[in-house]
C-alpha cells in the first residue's frame, strides 16, 4: 500500500532539491547555458568532442546544432536517443545550447 504523506514528501523533497541545485548554480556563477550543457556533455563529452560513435557538436555552426536538435525532436533527423532527449528541451533552451557549443573552444 501506498502513503500519500511519504510521496508527497518525495516529491517535495525533490522539487526543493532541485531548487538548491539551480540557486546554486548561479550562485557559483554558472549560467543556463552551460548547466544545459551538462547533459549533453555526458555523451559528447566534457568538451563535445565527441567520440567515435558520438558525433563533435563543439565549435559547429549554431544554426546547424540548433536545426539539428529541432530535427530530432520532430523525428525528421535520423532517429537516436536524441530524439528522446530533445523532447525535454524548449527552443529557446536548444538555442542556448547551439549558441553554447558553437562558442566552444
Amino acid at each position: 500500500m501506498r502513503h500519500p504523506a511519504k510521496s508527497l514528501s518525495a516529491v517535495l523533497a525533490a522539487v526543493l532539491g532541485g531548487l538548491v541545485i539551480s540557486g546554486a548554480s548561479r550562485a557559483d556563477g554558472i549560467d543556463r547555458a552551460t548547466a544545459l550543457s551538462f547533459s549533453c556533455t555526458t555523451c559528447h563529452g566534457p568538451t563535445g568532442l565527441g567520440s567515435k560513435s558520438v558525433p563533435k557538436i563543439r565549435g559547429l555552426d549554431s544554426k546547424d546544432l540548433e536545426q539539428s536538435m529541432k530535427g530530432f525532436r520532430s523525428g525528421e533527423e535520423q532517429e537516436t536517443i536524441m530524439g528522446r532527449i530533445t523532447q525535454a528541451y524548449s527552443n529557446e533552451e536548444m538555442e542556448l545550447l547551439a549558441q553554447y557549443f558553437a562558442k566552444a573552444e
